[in-house]
């Protein structure tokens, strides 16, 4: 039986690394470069979409209470949910 390792490398890093570093790079089109914005600025969008309908809370360290769980290792309670009686 082989002692093969399987892998997906094809090429070693070297080599992939003077390939990448020897490819000239080329300007889009102007609609191609457009589009690839758009669709780059339609996810970030989407996404910002959705943390911004998330409640965020800034508490500081000095804020608070710091309980100690380890002599190395201390932890804050930073909110309460009681609908779902979860802590975080």
């Amino acid at each position: 039986m082989s002692e093969h390792k399987y892998t997906d490398d094809v090429l070693d890093s070297d080599a992939l690394a003077r390939l990448l570093l020897a490819l000239t790079p080329v300007e889009l089109e102007t609609d191609r470069k457009n589009a690839v914005l758009a669709k780059v600025l339609g996810k970030i969008h989407a996404d910002v979409k959705k943390i911004s309908r998330l409640d965020f809370l800034t508490i500081h360290a000095d804020e608070g209470v710091w309980t100690a769980l380890t002599p190395l290792v201390e932890m804050k309670l930073l909110y309460i949910d009681k609908s779902t009686q979860s802590r975080s």
